[in-house]
């Protein structure tokens, strides 16, 4: 045949088979809008955690911070001067310097205190990230722009007053002239934020230096050259952005912002969908569309003639499906993130992390074309396999044997096996996609076979052997469980979504969890050696704060050194260790009982003195000598030693250290803001712990989680809409023989009895190997997931709710197959012929 002849065809395949044709083209609608979902929310993620992590350094390459170091070394502690400013811009590779005051104070309205970190406005350059949901930003000395919980918290809004202060500082006020945005800042966004001018910051500073710099680096720079040469000349600690910002998300900052498995979940689910609407698209259509081509081959086309008139229906319905998919895919998945936004609990996806990669669209969109090769590719290649001769006969689909159907479970089985053994023995990104393809064509591979056997075990009860027209429904699937199965992936592919994303989303919830609650020291920690004592005021107002559960204060002997016999000394600052520091820090402080004559220090791969050395302690009071040193996994103090000792040694012990535990189910931004408001207002002092840290990295993994929650939401309505459309498609390839027998006698009742009896058992089928199928690819994405982000895995398999949500797709399958039912069930006799399958 010449090509215009088969575009002819090929034409008159899919004008005279409308409902075929627009299931075909639904179905890869389906499939691509979920594939395109699921790149578009993919690349949200990444853009979101790279915001989350270091929009505070938009603009800059290098972030130079004065003061003391990683060592104990103070660089340019007065902070830097306009010339030390220009001399960071002469450093080869750089082009601009932005410098900065970054300060924590406390912000007071009337009976309310709350901490804040201010920070000054550069003029231009890197530094000025910030956004405004009300108002502007300051330009006078007497104004501030504050964060909205900050001004939530003191109850007052843009055009009021507040108050700020901090420890030496006396206090004024200040109009309060914007609403700061902080642009998904994990870093800000988790506790008050607010910025000023210049002039104010140095005032609460009180110096008149900056003690940031952000480098904005020349186009084509080592950024490793730059931070050598600001090392070099001793003005600051410089870092690289993404070191900084690695630093700012919390322990786990470099494996939050390389979430390219949470993008691969996302990927390996849609594909996973895309792959089972291709089977189901096929095994619907395959006996009708075998039907019709085997009456071509009958008139002469030869087998690459029917393989060009189905590759031309694919692509001509295809493309036409992946268009609508993708414009489909783009709206939903810039839409349902702005809905989640609403939901009480969820962090929001900021707006610019929405990210469209035109490459990723294109991929989705052959992806989504290929899957309905098969649904015409297939049929044609079967028919076009046998002389023309055996073309009609093989339209049939043979009898199978118990033989070839345990073969076929044995291999599918053996396909599971093989993916979980993948994943366990070999962990990583190309054995994930091989582990849930293995999973996914061997559950493809069974659902024909389970079909068969449960309908010949169905077929032997007496009270389907007693009803014709249920004998009738379960003997055709038997004869065409090929076909049968067609119907209940539509089906499997709902729960296998359904499971996968429970599990997903439940494991993965756990997995965050437990970092969360992961902390090598106590919740809040106020203050270090090198603080500013606090007073017993302020001691009596922490331990007064809501959700504050128990504090402890560590006695410092700030005069106090610890030196070894090699000449190594520590930093000056050692702690006596006070009465229920384990309570507060929730677990064992790894020392047992304290021993008065040792020096207890972190371990660490580097420790500062040999097995065996002892040491010197000496402070203004005495010395003591000879003293054995213990080192101690995850102690949360540079120098542990017993109270009396370090009384015995010092001329007067501070309370400089403030161990807090904070309540279960208490607002943790909340506390932090009241304590260090609290702690502020009495002392130079600083705030940490592992409260700050989780809240930081919770704030960069709950944008994961919202994506996720989005894309897996889509998954199952995507999902459910193929099931619906496969249920009712499945139903009307058989209106010719549903009409036939309507016309032989056989009533409404009896109609429907059929289509329940097969119904239930298509269902049935679908339905356990969806939810076991599911929960197997749940557990294999969401090991990679928590791999990927360094965390460990937390497999959820929720039965039940899993269950129940199945029982409600059977349902709503039966619905949507009971119109073309009723349509066949009303059909007048003489219509039997007319009617095209």
């Amino acid at each position: 045949m010449n090509l215009g002849v088969l575009l002819a065809t090929a034409r008159g395949e899919i004008a005279g088979h409308r409902a075929r044709t627009t299931t075909l083209v639904v179905m890869v609608a389906l499939a691509t809008a979920l594939l395109t979902s699921a790149v578009v929310l993919g690349a949200t993620v990444q853009s979101g955690v790279q915001q989350a992590t270091s929009v505070q350094y938009d603009g800059a390459g290098v972030v130079v911070e004065t003061g003391a170091g990683p060592d104990g070394e103070v660089r340019t502690p007065d902070g830097l001067t306009a010339s030390d400013l220009e001399r960071l811009a002469s450093i080869d590779g750089v082009e601009a310097v932005s410098g900065l005051v970054t300060i924590r104070a406390t912000a007071q309205t009337q009976g309310v205190s709350r901490g804040v970190v201010i920070e000054s406005l550069p003029a231009q350059g890197p530094g000025r990230w910030q956004g405004y949901a009300a108002g502007r930003a300051p330009n006078a000395a007497d104004e501030v722009a504050l964060s909205g919980d900050v001004l939530d918290a003191l109850k007052v809004g843009v055009g009021d007053q507040v108050a700020l202060s901090r420890a030496g500082i006396a206090r004024n006020n200040y109009k309060v002239v914007g609403e700061v945005d902080v642009q998904g800042s994990a870093t800000y966004g988790v506790s008050g934020y607010g910025v000023v001018t210049p002039e104010l910051a140095h005032t609460l500073a009180d110096r008149e230096g900056d003690n940031v710099a952000l480098v904005a680096l020349a186009e084509g720079a080592d950024p490793a050259a730059v931070v050598a040469a600001v090392d070099e000349s001793g003005l600051g600690w410089a870092t690289t952005t993404g070191e900084a910002a690695d630093r700012a998300a919390g322990e786990t900052g470099r494996e939050l912002r390389g979430f390219d498995a949470v993008a691969l979940t996302f990927l390996a689910g849609a594909v996973l969908a895309a792959g089972l609407i291709a089977a189901a698209a096929a095994c619907i259509s395959m006996a009708a569309r075998r039907r019709g081509l085997s009456l071509l081959r009958l008139a002469g086309a030869g087998r690459g003639d029917l393989l060009v008139i189905g590759l031309i229906e694919a692509l001509a319905l295809g493309l036409a499906g992946a268009v609508i998919g993708v414009v489909a895919g783009i709206l939903l998945a810039f839409a349902v993130p702005l809905l989640l936004a609403l939901v009480p609990g969820l962090v929001s996806l900021p707006a610019a992390a929405l990210t469209i990669e035109p490459g990723g669209v294109a991929v989705a969109v052959v992806l989504g074309v290929l899957t309905g090769v098969p649904a015409t590719l297939l049929p044609a290649w079967l028919v076009g396999r046998d002389p023309a001769a055996e073309a009609s006969r093989a339209a049939s689909v043979p009898a199978r044997h118990r033989s070839r159907d345990l073969i076929v479970l044995g291999a599918a089985a053996a396909l599971v096996v093989l993916g979980a053994a993948l994943v366990i023995l070999a962990n990583s990104t190309r054995t994930t996609w091989a582990a849930c393809a293995a999973i996914l064509v061997g559950a493809v591979l069974a659902l024909p076979t389970l079909v068969r056997l449960l309908a010949l075990g169905v077929l032997r009860t007496k009270p389907v052997r007693r009803d014709p027209a249920r004998s009738l429904a379960v003997g055709w699937l038997a004869e065409q469980p090929g076909r049968a199965a067609g119907e209940g992936i539509g089906l499997a592919l709902a729960c296998v979504l359904v499971s996968f994303s429970w599990v997903t989303l439940g494991s993965f919830h756990d997995a965050v969890d437990d970092v969360a609650t992961q902390g090598q020291t106590a919740d809040l920690v106020v203050g270090s050696t090198t603080s500013t004592p606090l007073s017993t005021l302020a001691l009596s107002e922490l331990d007064r704060v809501p959700g504050v559960e128990a504090l402890a204060v560590l006695p410092v002997g700030a005069d106090v050194t610890v030196t070894g016999a090699n000449g190594a000394s520590l930093p000056a600052g050692v702690v006596g260790a006070a009465p229920g520091l384990e309570r507060v820090l929730g677990r064992p402080l790894g020392v047992g009982e304290i021993d008065p004559g040792t020096v207890y220090l972190p371990a660490s791969a580097t420790p500062p003195y040999d097995d065996g050395v002892t040491v010197t302690l000496q402070g203004s009071f005495g010395t003591r000598t000879n003293l054995p040193v213990v080192y101690v996994d995850d102690l949360p103090v540079p120098v542990l030693v017993a109270p009396d000792l370090l009384e015995a040694v010092s001329l007067g012990t501070e309370d400089r250290i403030v161990w807090i535990s904070v309540a279960e189910g208490t607002d943790g931004a909340t506390v932090i803001e009241e304590v260090s408001g609290i702690a502020l207002l009495d002392a130079d002092t600083t705030i940490s712990g592992a409260l700050p840290a989780s809240l930081r990295t919770g704030a960069v993994v709950g944008v994961a989680e919202t994506a996720a929650l989005a894309f897996l939401g889509l998954a199952v309505l995507f999902a459910v809409g193929a099931m619906l459309v496969a249920g009712s498609q499945s139903v009307r390839e058989r209106d010719g023989e549903h009409v036939m027998l309507h016309a032989m006698g056989v009533e409404r009742p009896s109609l429907h009895r059929l289509l329940m009896m097969r119904l239930l058992v298509v269902g049935t089928v679908g339905i356990g190997v969806g939810l076991v199928t599911g929960s197997i690819l749940g557990w294999v994405v969401s090991r990679a997931v928590a791999d990927g982000l360094g965390i460990e895995a937390h497999p959820v398999v929720p039965w039940l709710p899993a269950i129940a949500v199945a029982v409600v797709l059977f349902l709503m399958v039966r619905m949507a197959c009971v119109l073309p039912m009723e349509r066949a069930s009303l059909a007048r006799p003489a219509q039997a012929l007319a009617v095209n399958g």
